[in-house]
């Protein structure tokens, strides 16, 4: 199990891998690799959840988080959920929209785990606002 608050350590506005809060998640059977994927140390299937709210909207690119997966460190990721959001176009007060997923995942011992948005710098990542979550059922 893993609830985990993200965070970015990118000040850039470019797309990239959201990073583990781990001093402040409960793992169980999991690990993290660079900040920025968790490992599954034991095969089975997966309750998998994330929340990122957006607090800027981007004028070119949609609002959108994606949860990939990697069969090891050195493998290529896909796209295994994928999630989006919109602002409404009035700009005269302060805005948030989240996208949210949720699914089940069978995973095998060394899969990894990402989130990625398309624009770091427009992610909210107050306490409670940006989360992620897996739990072995």
């Amino acid at each position: 199990m893993v609830v985990a608050p993200l965070s970015s350590s990118q000040s850039t506005s470019t797309g990239g891998y959201l990073q583990w809060d781990i001093t402040h998640s409960a793992r169980k059977q999991v690990s993290h690799s660079h900040s920025t994927w968790l490992t599954i140390l034991e095969p089975g299937d997966y309750f998998v959840y994330t929340r990122v709210t957006f607090s800027k909207d981007h004028p070119k690119l949609a609002l959108a988080s994606r949860v990939k997966m990697r069969k090891g460190e050195t493998a290529e990721d896909k796209d295994v959920m994928k999630a989006y959001c919109s602002l409404s176009g009035d700009t005269s007060s302060p805005q948030m929209c989240t996208a949210t997923q949720q699914d089940v995942i069978t995973l095998e011992k060394g899969n990894q785990l990402s989130v990625w948005v398309q624009d770091l710098s427009l992610v909210d990542y107050e306490e409670g606002a940006t989360t992620f979550g897996i739990y072995k059922l």
